[in-house]
């Protein structure tokens, strides 16, 4: 939600998230295809199986990182009245997957909050989305009475006292409606974050007594001005909106929501700063000698990582003849991901074909190129079009062809992959069902629908969530943080989005969360240069590198 110029919120319509959806997708499948177009030409199948004899795979081929596990129980309470219910419910998913990574969080309505309920929790988080909704004394009580520590996100905080008198007194500060001049950027830690230009400018409050105020965070207006995004009084930090949807963006002031639930939940952690790197699109058309290369790079640098492979590579519809390949008829290849588990790699499956039958999905129905477990079209201007779960979809359908893709790695001696990653990130609920039985974890960013979709495209319902931490999706599963994106190419950009400086900037700023891990991926063809460069920047900015089992 975001506020009119007098202070009444209003629903956000989700453009943002239809162009961030748009744009991201859009990365991955021209980043892909030209990956297919610059493979080695595919010489015929060996009259060999690869040969993996005495070979012992370290533990962190396929290690997992364990589920969150934390004992910080929280409390995520959304408002539950209004046209925006579906709206606020999501956002409530939202902040359910953060506060699970520091314990088991529980979500309900406001409306049904009992009296000391917060009581029984380490903290509480309150997600006011809707101006028009009426708290419940006994919340409004409990919250003014302080035992328990609480992040309020968004509207309402004018009901918390009987008048605004009554705020300055019982907190230290009055309530401000929506500033009117554009908001820009959110200053926190030094560092100055990213606001949506289409999120309008959010409430704030006026410090009345610094000494028992602490200002987190400021609102920087496009004319320089300042004024408070977040603060802390006793028990209570108030952020002045719900900023829990970053729309991709890898600087985003939602980090310092990710940020303050660690004031919340865990204030004693420890300052620490840690990286993953994954290098993306395995297939058996890749390269050996470039799978080699990478490996040795990373190896010669000190740095664990993972690599995403899907072991059948089927050719776009205009392919003649139009070829399917397995992983198990290019030992070369099984050969070289093998060199790479042996040199820090672990395994990620990453789909079966990453293409979807005998259709564009939506681009040239190749590998690579077009979504597996999702539908999606292209308008004529080439925007994404997220139409729904694809043809013949249930947890039985994605059971098989996940446990097929499985077969097809063990079945030339390499391990079992416990780790999955979703092709482009999309999937129906029952795929995200079939993927939690059979995997110990996810390395994507989870996919979430408003329950206010009845029909038709589902962009302006869709959600994506980052976490610069590992959490517990509202599918239930374990993810493992990607938060910055890929370098595009080539031609790699020199600048902006989908360039290897853009890929630093957002580790920089993820620098704010105090125990934040910054993730990125990379197309191996794209060379070792750029990847070295990255690397050696994220060193310099304090980072260390871990496999994603460790986390």
């Amino acid at each position: 939600m975001v506020d009119t110029d007098d202070g009444t919120p209003r629903p956000r319509i989700l453009v943002r998230w239809f162009l961030a959806l748009v744009v991201c997708a859009a990365f991955f499948s021209s980043a892909v295809l030209v990956g297919l177009s610059t493979a080695v030409p595919v010489a015929p199948a060996g009259p060999h199986r690869a040969d993996l004899s005495g070979l012992e795979f370290p533990s962190s081929a396929v290690r997992a990182p364990l589920a969150p596990s934390g004992t910080a129980s929280s409390l995520v309470l959304y408002d539950d009245t209004g046209e925006f219910l579906p709206l606020s419910q999501l956002y409530g998913t939202l902040a359910a997957a953060l506060a699970s990574h520091f314990g088991t969080p529980h979500v309900h309505g406001i409306s049904t909050y009992a009296p000391g309920e917060m009581g029984t929790y380490r903290g509480v988080v309150y997600l006011g989305t809707n101006a028009d909704q009426v708290l419940p004394p006994s919340f409004v009580a409990d919250v003014r009475n302080g035992g328990t520590p609480v992040l309020w996100l968004g509207a309402n905080l004018d009901e918390l006292p009987a008048a605004s008198a009554d705020l300055r007194q019982a907190l230290g500060m009055t309530w401000l409606p929506a500033d009117p001049h554009p908001a820009p950027r959110v200053a926190y830690k030094g560092a100055e974050l990213s606001r949506p230009a289409d999120a309008g400018a959010p409430a704030g409050v006026t410090v009345t007594d610094p000494a028992r105020v602490q200002v987190l965070a400021e609102t920087v207006h496009e004319d320089g001005s300042r004024t408070p995004w977040a603060v802390r009084s006793g028990a209570l930090i108030y952020v002045a909106e719900v900023a829990l949807d970053p729309a991709g963006e890898s600087g985003d002031r939602y980090l310092v929501v990710c940020d303050l639930f660690f004031d919340l939940l865990r204030p004693d952690t420890t300052t620490r700063h840690r990286a993953l790197v994954r290098l993306e699109d395995v297939n058996p058309l890749s390269d050996p000698g470039e799978l080699r290369r990478q490996a040795d790079a990373l190896d010669r640098a000190g740095v664990p990582f993972s690599f995403a492979l899907y072991p059948v590579a089927v050719d776009g519809l205009e392919a003649e003849p139009r070829r399917t390949v397995r992983l198990s008829e290019r030992p070369d290849v099984v050969e070289a991901v093998a060199y790479m588990i042996q040199r820090g790699g672990t395994m990620v499956l990453h789909g079966y074909t990453h293409q979807f039958g005998a259709q564009r999905n939506p681009d040239t129905g190749g590998s690579g190129a077009d979504f597996e477990f999702f539908r999606v079209d292209r308008t004529p201007d080439g925007a994404l079009v997220y139409q729904g779960p694809v043809p013949g979809d249930s947890p039985a359908w994605a059971t098989d062809r996940l446990e097929s893709a499985i077969a097809e790695v063990t079945g030339t001696g390499l391990p079992r992959p416990r780790v999955f990653e979703f092709p482009h990130y999309a999937a129906s609920s029952a795929s995200y069902e079939a993927a939690g039985r059979l995997f110990d974890a996810r390395y994507d960013r989870p996919y979430y629908l408003s329950g206010g979709w009845r029909a038709g495209p589902m962009n302006d319902f869709l959600f994506a969530q980052y976490a610069p931490y590992v959490v517990r999706d509202g599918y239930g599963s374990t993810v493992i943080p990607e938060n910055l994106g890929f370098v595009e190419g080539p031609p790699v950009p020199v600048g902006g989005p989908g360039s290897m400086q853009a890929i630093v900037d957002g580790a920089r700023s993820n620098l704010v969360v105090r125990d934040g891990v910054a993730s990125f991926f990379y197309h191996p063809y794209l060379g070792t240069e750029r990847l070295e460069w990255i690397i050696d920047r994220f060193q310099e900015l304090g980072y260390e590198f871990v496999p994603p089992g460790e986390l």
